[in-house]
């Protein structure tokens, strides 16, 4: 198992939260309407259903949305237009709320699981590292060294685990099997995130089937660069 040597870094109080998406029920009475917020469990389990309504109906488009990589209010309008075309795949009477980071991440999880329905994903080992201690160093601010890490941590999980990765992103939220998968992927987890005696370090399963959802899709995303390119020199030495 290839780990970066910068991950055993310390990672003191390291935490995710998310803000919490909404998808509650509404109900009219005379005119007004009644919104009952959806728990947190059933907010993540209608988020992946949507997502895989979504990608499932259309997954050429799901792909181009996710292809926008900063979710800015340029793309807003793509992103409403698109929740609102695949809206029966909400529950009758609710609506959703939701923040890019929660959305992106359920699905990017959809979309592969969709594009690999038939076939066993690639060996992302082999893609070419980009969290390297070389990056590490060279960022800007202290302030992104624990985004840098958290998203090395789940490239690190997915490039080792690629088949339980899928699993997990075909699983039901919160449910029996998520759990076995996430007990499963402990080993890998405590190696791609070792931290020193005393030192805590925090998920959410919510957040990280989001960074390892976005990590899968990025590590897809140059695997068929990476082949592309060596494709492209190969063809150019034997000519």
């Amino acid at each position: 198992m290839k780990v970066p040597a910068f991950l055993f870094m310390v990672l003191s109080s390291v935490g995710l939260a998310f803000p919490t998406s909404a998808v509650g029920k509404v109900t009219k009475y005379g005119g007004e309407e009644t919104r009952v917020p959806a728990s947190p469990e059933s907010t993540m389990r209608e988020f992946w259903r949507f997502s895989n309504c979504a990608a499932k109906r259309n997954l050429n488009r799901t792909r181009v949305l996710l292809s926008h990589r900063e979710w800015g209010t340029g793309v807003r309008k793509l992103v409403s237009a698109y929740t609102k075309t695949y809206r029966s795949c909400l529950p009758v009477g609710s609506q959703m709320r939701f923040n890019s980071k929660l959305f992106r991440g359920s699905l990017a999880a959809a979309y592969l699981n969709h594009k690999y329905k038939k076939a066993a994903p690639p060996n992302y080992g082999v893609v070419t590292p980009t969290f390297t201690e070389t990056a590490f160093n060279d960022l800007a601010s202290n302030v992104d060294r624990p985004s840098f890490l958290l998203d090395a941590f789940a490239d690190c999980v997915v490039r080792n685990q690629p088949a339980h990765a899928f699993h997990l992103f075909a699983s039901k939220p919160t449910g029996k099997i998520e759990k076995i998968i996430f007990e499963q992927l402990q080993p890998t987890m405590r190696v791609c995130l070792s931290v020193k005696d005393g030192d805590q370090v925090e998920f959410t399963t919510t957040s990280l089937r989001g960074l390892m959802a976005e990590a899968a899709y990025d590590l897809d995303l140059r695997y068929f660069e990476d082949k592309s390119e060596k494709t492209t020199q190969k063809i150019g030495a034997d000519s």
